[in-house]
């Protein structure tokens, strides 16, 4: 597959286009910590069983993760932006650089 300026988004940026996506549904394909690759269907804004302040990596200043209910388990997940390779918004593959 060719690489064209139209298919990379600045990592930078990824949360933004997430947040932009207002809780529509988005697949990521990233690395875990242990080094295995995780493909994930989920999204953003879902407040089910939230209880009191959320969680502690939902308020990181830094955004290292971002907080997303994975669409499979029916749980919260963290997805780590510095691990993200690629990303589909709204029907366009990106990859992340």
């Amino acid at each position: 597959m060719k690489k064209s300026k139209e298919n990379l988004l600045v990592r930078e940026k990824v949360i933004t286009e997430i947040r932009n996506l207002n809780g529509k549904l988005f697949s990521a394909v990233f690395v875990k910590a242990d080094g295995t690759v995780r493909k994930m269907t989920c999204r953003t804004g879902v407040s089910k069983g939230i209880v009191g302040g959320g969680y502690s990596h939902s308020k990181d200043k830094t955004r290292r993760n971002l907080t997303v209910w994975d669409m499979a388990k029916g749980q919260y997940r963290a997805i780590p932006i510095n691990r993200l390779v690629t990303i589909k918004l709204a029907g366009r593959q990106y990859q992340v650089v």
